[in-house]
Formats: C-alpha cells, sequence, structure tokens
C-alpha cells in the first residue's frame, strides 16, 4: 500500500497530514459518504486524494474530501475498531518514516508513538489472528521497533515482531509471507533462535 514513492506525494503528505490532524481534532467533520464505506476502502480514498493533482493544488473540494475521510477513520480508530487502528497506524507511520528521513527524531513523537500503540492493539488481538492486518500489523511493530520510530530502537525486539509475523503467517497459511517475514528477522538478528527454527521448517 506504499504511495510514497513520488517527492510530490511525500510533500502532500508532509505538509497535509499534520495540519490536517489538528484541524479534524477540533472539527468533528464526518460526511454520510464517508461513514459508508470500510475502513479499507476508507485508506485507499485517503491515499488516492492525497495523490491528486488537484488536491496539491489546495482543491477546496479535494481537501474537505480528504478531511472527511480522516476523520471518519480517526473516529473508528478511536473506537477501537481493528481495522480503522490498523489503517490509520500504517499511516502515521509512513509519516513518522518520511520525518525520521529528514534527519527529526521521532522516537518518542505523539503521532508516532500513538500508531506503535494501535498497532501493538490489532497485533495482540486474538479474535482477528487469521485476518491479514494482524500478522501486518507485527511486521509494521518491527520495522518501527528496528528504526526506532515512535519506539526506542531495539534490534532484539523488532527480530521478535517479525518472528511473531512469520509465525502467525504460517498459521495463515501464507508461506510466502511468512518466509519474508523470518527473512526480516535474521536480517536484524542473524542467531536468532526462533527465527532459525522457523527457516529451518519453511524451507523444507
Amino acid at each position: 500500500m506504499n504511495f510514497l514513492q513520488s517527492s510530490p506525494a511525500r510533500s502532500t503528505l508532509q505538509t497535509t497530514l499534520f495540519v490536517a490532524l489538528l484541524v479534524l481534532t477540533m472539527s468533528g467533520r464526518v460526511s454520510a459518504q464517508s461513514s459508508e464505506l470500510d475502513s479499507d476502502e476508507l485508506m485507499r480514498r485517503i491515499v488516492s486524494i492525497s495523490a491528486d493533482p488537484d488536491f496539491r493544488r489546495g482543491s477546496p473540494e479535494k481537501r474537505s474530501l480528504y478531511e472527511t475521510h480522516l476523520q471518519e477513520l480517526m473516529n473508528r480508530a478511536k473506537a477501537r475498531q481493528p481495522s480503522a487502528m490498523f489503517n490509520f497506524g500504517w499511516y502515521r507511520n509512513q509519516f513518522c518514516v518520511i520525518t525520521k528521513k529528514q534527519g527529526i527524531d521521532v522516537t518518542t513523537a505523539p503521532m508516532c508513538v500513538e500508531a506503535v500503540e494501535d498497532l501493538r492493539a490489532v497485533a495482540e488481538n486474538p479474535k482477528i489472528a487469521s485476518l491479514f492486518i494482524s500478522p501486518a500489523a507485527m511486521t509494521m511493530l518491527g520495522e518501527m521497533h528496528r528504526d526506532g520510530i515512535g519506539t526506542r530502537l531495539s534490534r532484539y525486539l523488532s527480530a521478535d515482531w517479525f518472528v511473531k509475523s512469520a509465525a502467525q503467517r504460517e498459521k495463515n497459511g501464507d508461506r510466502d509471507g511468512a518466509i519474508r517475514a523470518m527473512e526480516d528477522a535474521l536480517n536484524v538478528v542473524p542467531d536468532h533462535p526462533t527465527a532459525n527454527e522457523l527457516r529451518t521448517r519453511l524451507l523444507k
């Protein structure tokens, strides 16, 4: 779901997400159209709008639609809806990654810390373990611990999350995804015992 491939897209996210979050915190703006969409579709539309040239040029209509979709997603995340927590956590993480690449410490940045908290809640929810978002959240947590985004940098915690993702993907029948997550763990901690056990089992 990575749409941050171009400088305009990165610039758009930097200039709009932070401002939008501040504005939406106070506005409470929600549209009927937004409320009828599921959280995955909301996220797709937010991404699509943020990459739209009209939005980047400051179109009031596009900005309003962006803000209403984002507000709805925020409301659902606050209501502890797993899909919304995952999507909103992913979106904030993208902003934090960009900010870190600019040389800014995001270890304790509130937006990044909250993204970690939401993603951890998704990853640790046994009721949704069979859904894609569960191991995907674990993988993101591995990346965030590896890079020091919203949490202290820790190679071992990073590897542990990658291992959890690999194990869950294996249970869910996603062997290729399990192998990728296992490789992520070994790239961080080559002698991680559980990751090596997974490698032996997965590569039989």
